[in-house]
């Protein structure tokens, strides 16, 4: 078998980009998008639009089917047109492998603010495999694509993001597997884990 060690850090990335976040001890279930359905307040309550919903990309999907939702993978995409470009192919395969999206809603679940995604991604010895984790293969989740568009406050919306993308994490990883910030998403995940050490000595810590 090759090291695992460097399996895992060719598949972060590399050491010194990707820093471990948490470890945490996983409850009993099945693989799902968590049912956190986060929600706060955006400005003044009485402001239009002021409340900002937090929903996976599966529920966007039957919202857009429904009502006038935005449709999901033109949504992820265009909230990074200006930085990278993906087609749909890149965005299905982050579900695909185990992974999951979350976007940020506002104006009732009309208008995207941002999104996150919790990364899975199996690294397999020498000897290949079917992708799935077993025995001689090690698992590492990532925290990436963190986005909030530029006329929305980072701390406001980024924190629920966040918060959910780390509920997320401990329902579906494993007690031995440990969650990594991505180069593009790690001064922005730094700013709201610093923020969340001021609330409470608790919080998870990024190098």
């Amino acid at each position: 078998f090759t090291d695992m060690r460097d399996a895992v850090d060719d598949a972060a990335g590399g050491s010194g980009w990707h820093q471990p976040a948490r470890v945490v001890e996983p409850p009993s279930g099945r693989l799902r998008a968590a049912r956190v359905a986060e929600s706060g307040t955006l400005g003044d309550r009485g402001q239009s639009g002021g409340q900002v919903t937090i929903v996976p990309f599966e529920d966007l999907v039957h919202r857009h089917k429904a009502s006038n939702a935005p449709e999901p993978n033109s949504t992820f995409r265009e909230l990074f047109s200006q930085d990278r470009q993906m087609d749909e192919a890149d965005v299905m395969a982050i579900l695909d492998q185990g992974g999951f999206i979350w976007f940020a809603l506002a104006e009732g679940g009309r208008a995207p603010l941002g999104c996150v995604s919790l990364r899975k991604h199996v690294c397999q010895d020498s000897a290949g495999g079917t992708g799935e984790a077993s025995e001689g293969t090690a698992v590492v989740w990532k925290l990436a694509d963190l986005r909030v568009l530029p006329n929305f406050d980072l701390q406001k919306v980024g924190s629920h993001l966040l918060q959910t993308l780390l509920r997320q994490f401990e329902e579906a990883a494993s007690k031995e597997e440990q969650l990594f910030v991505s180069p593009e998403s790690y001064e922005a995940a730094r700013s709201l884990f610093q923020a969340c050490e001021e609330e409470t000595s608790d919080a998870p810590e990024v190098i």
